[in-house]
């Protein structure tokens, strides 16, 4: 999270397959939120991951774009 006056709070955390309980826990905890809410929280990740990114790898955005095109079969 990129706070205020350039202080930085860093979190580290290992993924890794949770128990039931940890699983029913995340749940209830995210039930407490609107949507709103969540895509607050969801766009903040964007913005740290790209944050990490620029102080990693210069800035490049890794996202991926992909087009497609569909049309219609002729009968």
């Amino acid at each position: 999270m990129i706070m205020p006056n350039n202080k930085c709070r860093i979190v580290t955390s290992k993924a890794r397959r949770g128990s039931p309980e940890e699983k029913q826990f995340n749940i209830d905890f995210w039930r407490k939120f609107s949507t709103g809410a969540k895509l607050v929280a969801a766009w903040e990740m964007v913005g740290e991951i790209a944050w990490f990114k620029e102080q990693t790898h210069g800035g490049e955005s890794r996202l991926q774009r992909s087009v497609e095109h569909i049309e219609r079969r002729k009968r």
